[in-house]
């Protein structure tokens, strides 16, 4: 149930925070940018190396590779690149997200 609220939330979250950039207005950019927030959770892909796959007890910050903090600097240098920056931001918002209890 913990999964559903969390993937629920980054939804949420990512459609919320769309809506209050007031430049993207247009519904083609608007689409585009939210579809870049859900492909940020793409990063749950290294959970399949796992084991068990997913636990709702486990912290996924700084044990999946794609969650690590050596990820951090090349997060944070795809938010100065205007073509990876919404990914970026999505990805942002995703670990934050994970690192909620």
């Amino acid at each position: 149930m913990n999964w559903i609220i969390h993937l629920l939330g980054g939804v949420l979250l990512a459609a919320a925070l769309c809506l209050c950039i007031k430049r993207y207005r247009s519904k083609e950019i608007f689409f585009q940018m939210v579809m870049w927030f859900f492909a940020a959770n793409l990063i749950d892909i290294d959970h399949l190396l796992a084991t068990p796959i997913y636990d709702p007890m486990r912290c996924s910050l700084n044990l999946h590779p794609l969650h690590s903090w050596y990820m951090t600097p090349l997060y944070i240098a795809m938010l100065f690149i205007a073509r990876t920056r919404f990914l970026a931001s999505g990805i942002s918002l995703h670990r934050g997200l994970d690192g909620l209890p």
